[in-house]
């Protein structure tokens, strides 16, 4: 996804299956990465908006690395 002022919506959760990476493209962001007329981040940012499942499930040899 690219980056962007307003948060991905997301309604569900995110399932990573055995052997599968979800890595970031650009690394990590600095603190100073904020809207400039909302009080929140920009970049890749999810807004989770499922109230009943979890947002993301880790099967054996996942990782999350940004």
């Amino acid at each position: 996804m690219e980056p962007s002022e307003e948060p991905y919506h997301i309604n569900g959760g995110i399932i990573l299956r055995n052997n599968v990476s979800l890595i970031g493209v650009h690394g990590q962001t600095s603190r100073g990465t904020k809207h400039s007329t909302k009080n929140q981040p920009v970049g890749s940012v999810f807004k989770i908006t499922d109230q009943n499942n979890v947002f993301i499930t880790l099967e054996s040899v996942t990782q999350i690395k940004s």
